[in-house]
């Protein structure tokens, strides 16, 4: 039989070999996530948000500009707003709603192509310095004071032989709205005077409008609709349309209604196709008759 003291050495033996097993285990569990954090380090810090407004002082009711420029890290690119892949994530800016303020589409730069190690055809990405680019209009009872307008840009960056998880950055600009009695300050201008993409201030109205709710937007465009036979286009068509019905006129009036129904649902009909191609071509629609 064993005496006490070989049973106590052997109890010893075996708390020190599980201690040591415990702290062996500590050990490298530990560094196994240190080495899993810094594989994922040339994810960290991919790029660098500088944003810019086109007024630090703006009356209300005027227009002004933002701009979202980014810096991407050298080696480093981030997909654009339509990747040639469907497996990668498009970048792309986000705008919160301001108090008094409506804002306009961001503009979203030309992209480079280029090929890379992990795809087999050109992609669509951002390198380098890239600016996105806003319009906004402050409301007419907007009251004076400090406006702060913020956002988010998400994204997912690569490098030349595979592309990390998708990130976002937030953002904030600031901006005040003073009395029309005090004088503007424009500043960043060099920034915004090259950009011919922004709304103008009649589309940002009617922005305004829409976003007032339905029944009042078309309530609201019926009367503007109306507003445009005063236009001096419309005159000349005006003695041609009394002069057709007046000869049908002799007619049945169910059947002078019913060709009257016709021709105000075909004119309808028209109008509004032509309205839903323009909204969906934008502002493309308008170069095709400059």
């Amino acid at each position: 039989m064993l005496d006490k003291k070989t049973v106590s050495y052997n109890i010893m033996k075996k708390i020190i070999f599980v201690i040591l097993a415990l702290s062996s285990g500590l050990f490298l569990n530990a560094t196994s996530l240190a080495s899993s954090t810094e594989g994922n380090t040339e994810s960290a810090g991919v790029l660098r948000v500088e944003t810019y407004a086109s007024h630090e002082s703006i009356h209300p009711g005027k227009l002004f500009k933002i701009a979202v420029t980014i810096h991407i890290k050298e080696g480093l690119h981030i997909n654009s707003r339509r990747p040639s892949e469907s497996f990668l994530v498009p970048t792309m800016i986000s705008l919160n709603e301001a108090h008094g303020v409506t804002l306009g589409p961001v503009s979203y730069p030309s992209p480079k192509e280029k090929v890379f190690s992990f795809a087999k055809e050109k992609m669509s990405v951002y390198e380098g310095k890239v600016s996105f680019l806003a319009g906004g209009r402050v409301s007419e009872n907007r009251s004076s004071g400090n406006l702060k307008l913020s956002g988010t840009i998400s994204f997912q960056a690569c490098n030349d032989k595979s592309c990390f998880m998708p990130e976002s950055e937030e953002f904030e600009i600031a901006l005040s709205v003073i009395d029309k009695g005090q004088p503007e300050k424009p500043i960043n201008q060099a920034i915004f005077k090259q950009d011919k993409s922004l709304f103008t201030q009649d589309e940002l109205r009617a922005k305004e409008v829409i976003e007032k709710g339905l029944f009042y937007s078309l309530a609201a465009f019926f009367i503007f609709g109306l507003a445009l036979n005063l236009t001096p286009c419309v005159y000349p068509v005006i003695p041609l349309t009394v002069s057709f019905f007046s000869t049908k006129g002799k007619q049945k009036k169910a059947e002078t209604f019913f060709l009257a129904f016709c021709y105000i649902v075909g004119i309808a009909v028209v109008f509004s196709a032509l309205g839903l191609i323009s909204g969906l071509a934008g502002r493309q629609w308008g170069f095709l008759f400059q």
